[in-house]
C-alpha cells in the first residue's frame, strides 16, 4: 500500500482508501491483488491469523467500490464498532455519478431489501422486496444530496452524495436503480450493458463513527475520484 493510501492509523483501528476493481479478500491464486494481501504485506505486524483473512474488516467495499475501508486492529476496537453500528451511529458517506438527471435536491429512500434468487451463471445480486414484512427483507434507508448535474459520455449524468443509514449489500445501487438513475458503470444492475465507463462510479468518501463519549473518528478519502480532471467524460 502506498503512504497515500493510509488514512487513519492508531493502536485501534486502520483506515486505508481501497482501489476500484480490487477485491477485499480472496481464496484464489489468480487474485494476486487484493486488499487483504496488500495489508499483510504492508503490516505483516497486525495480521491475526485467527480472524478470517487476518484482519477485522468493519465494512465490505463492493470489488468495484472504492474508498474508506476501516479495520479494527483488535477484539475490543471491533467492540465498540459493532455498539456504535447496531445503535445506527456510524455515518457512511459516498459519491456516485447516476445515469440522468436527479431532479430533487435531497430526498430519502426508504425501501426494504432482500436477495435475488440467482438463475445459473448470475452474478450474485439484491431486490427491492416485494413484501416489507417477509421475514428475509431488511429495512434500508438512503439520503441522497445532488451535488451536480451535466454528462458522462455525453449522455445526462448526476452527482450525488449518498448518506446510508443502514449498511446492506449493494444497497445504494439497488436504491439507485429503484429511482431510475443507475449508478454510472454498474455492470451487474444495468444486466451486463453499462460496459463502456471505465469503472462503476460509487467511492466510499467519508466514515464517521463515535468510539466513546469523547472520541469520534472522521475519516476522509483526500480525493474525489469524480471530477473532469480525472475522467475527462464527465
Amino acid at each position: 500500500l502506498q503512504k497515500k493510501k493510509i488514512l487513519y492509523k492508531d493502536d485501534n483501528f486502520l483506515a486505508i482508501d481501497k482501489s476500484f476493481d480490487v477485491k477485499m479478500a480472496s481464496d484464489s491464486l489468480e487474485d494476486v491483488v487484493t486488499v487483504d494481501k496488500q495489508l499483510r504485506a504492508s503490516f505483516p505486524e497486525l495480521c491475526d491469523n485467527s480472524v478470517f483473512y487476518g484482519f477485522r474488516f468493519q465494512q465490505r467495499l463492493d470489488n468495484a467500490t472504492s474508498g474508506v475501508v476501516l479495520i479494527s486492529l483488535n477484539k475490543s476496537s471491533a467492540a465498540k464498532f459493532a455498539k456504535s453500528l447496531k445503535k445506527r451511529n456510524v455515518l457512511k458517506h459516498y459519491l456516485a455519478l447516476v445515469h440522468g438527471h436527479v431532479e430533487p435536491t435531497q430526498f430519502m429512500i426508504n425501501v426494504p431489501l432482500c436477495r435475488h434468487i440467482r438463475e445459473e451463471n448470475e452474478p450474485h445480486k439484491m431486490k427491492v422486496a416485494e413484501d416489507e414484512l417477509d421475514e428475509n427483507s431488511k429495512d434500508c434507508q438512503t439520503f441522497g444530496v445532488k451535488l451536480e448535474t451535466g454528462t458522462y459520455n455525453g449522455s445526462p449524468a448526476t452527482k450525488l452524495l449518498l448518506v446510508l443509514f443502514t449498511g446492506r449489500t449493494h444497497q445504494l445501487r439497488v436504491h439507485c436503480k429503484h429511482i431510475d438513475h443507475l449508478i454510472v458503470g454498474d455492470y451487474t444492475y444495468s444486466n451486463r450493458q453499462d460496459t463502456e465507463p471505465y469503472r462503476m462510479m460509487l467511492h466510499s468518501y467519508r466514515l464517521r463513527i463515535p468510539i466513546s463519549q469523547t472520541q469520534t473518528l472522521d475519516i476522509k478519502t483526500d480525493n474525489d475520484p469524480f471530477l473532469s480532471h480525472f475522467d475527462p467524460n464527465w
